[in-house]
């Protein structure tokens, strides 16, 4: 899957290069992409499960295993398995100076890079393969449609202690619960009020339920934990995807 994903990447790329001649190649190159993004879109749904209880989660993201974290320190861990799923030869030095140069001499009063700075770079480093990002609201049906895709989405979310407390413990209760119905209800009683701060994590949203309202996040938490539409609103700052 994820060569596959990288090929069709690379071909829609190469054929977006070609596809402006103003001659019969152009309009042939243009036909090629068309087609290279249609395959594309068709391998990302192929990695969305739904499971009997409306759990709809995008799979096959991998681990990051092998990567020289000191040159982009400011992507992190999270952010990587999204980055590495759509390019398995990501190059990490020509990433670190997109990012570097989007930042220029810019930084927090702690020392560290803005987020803005740090999306723009890895925005310029993708649009060679003719991707961008997209900012997008986090309500309604925009994110449940990304999802639907296969589209993870990039999140900015206010740190939180809750997240490897309160929501971890609370995936004990959902995993008991009669049905998604019962636990709709207890849901409500358990739902907690976030709010922005002035530090942020970096977390993928990968899944929701839509009969619960529920969205299920990588990275905030040593396991995946669900957060209701209201609370992950309340404590995100940003989010984006890529878009092709």
């Amino acid at each position: 899957m994820k060569k596959l994903l990288a090929i069709a990447l690379a071909f829609c790329a190469g054929v977006a290069a070609h596809a402006d001649d103003g001659d019969e190649g152009g309009v042939e190159a243009s036909r090629k992409g068309a087609a290279a993004k249609a395959e594309l879109k068709k391998l990302l749904k192929e990695g969305v499960k739904t499971e009997e209880n409306g759990d709809v989660v995008i799979t096959g993201l991998p681990p990051v295993t092998t990567m020289n974290i000191d040159k982009v320190r400011e992507v992190g861990y999270v952010f990587f398995r999204l980055l590495i799923y759509v390019d398995p030869d990501l190059d990490v030095e020509k990433l670190g100076e997109s990012i570097d140069k989007a930042a220029g001499n810019r930084r927090t009063p702690g020392g560290g890079m803005y987020i803005k700075d740090i999306m723009s770079g890895i925005d310029k480093y993708f649009a060679r393969r003719n991707l961008n990002l997209q900012k997008i609201n986090f309500s309604g049906t925009a994110p449940r449609q990304k999802i639907d895709d296969g589209l993870p989405i990039l999140c900015w979310i206010s740190s939180n202690g809750d997240y490897e407390g309160h929501y971890v413990n609370r995936l004990e209760k959902r995993g008991e619960a009669k049905d998604m119905a019962s636990w709709s209800k207890e849901l409500r009683k358990l739902e907690k009020k976030n709010k922005k701060g002035n530090s942020y994590m970096k977390a993928l949203c990968i899944g929701y339920n839509k009969a619960t309202g529920e969205y299920l996040f990588n990275g905030l938490a040593k396991e995946d934990i669900w957060m209701t539409e209201k609370e992950a609103k309340d404590a995100m700052l940003e989010a984006y995807v890529l878009r092709f």
